[in-house]
């Protein structure tokens, strides 16, 4: 049995960046992760002189903990700023779909059907439900189903790696939120929004992509990050300590 403070089962992002913020704060940590390489989704490759990401391809200027993480990975002189006028795609039932850019592209735009259009213009006026927590629950109410299945969920697939329906909003989507809450409209937030600065504003990336950022933290993390060593039990003790037990046959036990 390997004692150890704490066990973070899984080297995707979120376990890589909670491993990597209690090694810092001297935590004696171990990491183990079923796949053969560290940060799950947001994983980067090259095919053929291009650099493709598996998941999150970019990260909003306002993820305040991002950015404090890449200054510890001294990465900040990987990070550029992303052309918010480049063309960008959507794939969608076989073809590919330009990201409309301003309001004629988004009326002339063959993504959405004629009505889910009129549905976001009326929708920036709409009020949404004290229950709509999620991301999915805020953007269908007021936007429509095909509106956020054909232009959120891609969106929130490039940044978060994960899906509208398991995504709190608020998290995602903080300054939004703050400003709309769950039932308020959307419009009147935009128009405040655009006469007050601060901060980091747009969207950023990686030069060498995601992966560049799994492998400064797996590096950080050394021989406490165990690759290809899936989990195949969690139990508790009669102490409150907690074994995790590894296919390979492996028990680490925190303390």
């Amino acid at each position: 049995m390997k004692h150890c403070d704490a066990v973070v089962v899984g080297a995707g992002p979120a376990g890589l960046a909670a491993a990597e913020s209690l090694a810092s704060a001297g935590i004696d940590v171990t990491v183990l992760e079923a796949a053969s390489h560290p940060g799950g989704r947001a994983w980067s490759e090259r095919w053929k002189g291009y650099l493709l990401e598996t998941g999150p391809h970019t990260f909003r200027g306002e993820s305040e903990a991002l950015w404090g993480l890449l200054e510890r990975l001294e990465l900040m002189d990987e990070v550029e700023a992303m052309d918010g006028r480049a063309a960008r795609y959507i794939l969608r039932q076989g073809r590919l779909f330009r990201v409309p850019n301003g309001p004629l592209d988004f009326f002339m735009s063959g993504l959405l059907s004629p009505g889910s259009k009129w549905q976001v213009v009326w929708g920036l006026m709409k009020a949404g439900s004290l229950e709509d927590r999620s991301v999915a629950q805020w953007m269908e109410r007021r936007f429509g189903t095909e509106f956020r299945r054909s232009v959120i969920d891609p969106m929130v697939g490039g940044i978060f790696a994960s899906d509208s329906e398991n995504l709190d909003m608020a998290r995602a989507f903080p300054k939004l939120w703050q400003r709309t809450g769950a039932s308020g409209r959307v419009l009147p937030s935009v128009l405040r929004s655009a006469s007050t600065g601060g901060g980091r504003r747009g969207v950023y990336a990686l030069r060498g992509g995601f992966g560049q950022l799994a492998e400064a933290v797996a590096s950080r993390l050394g021989s406490q990050l165990h690759l290809a060593e899936p989990v195949s039990c969690i139990e508790v003790g009669s102490d409150g300590s907690y074994h995790v037990c590894a296919a390979s046959g492996a028990v680490y036990s925190t303390h």
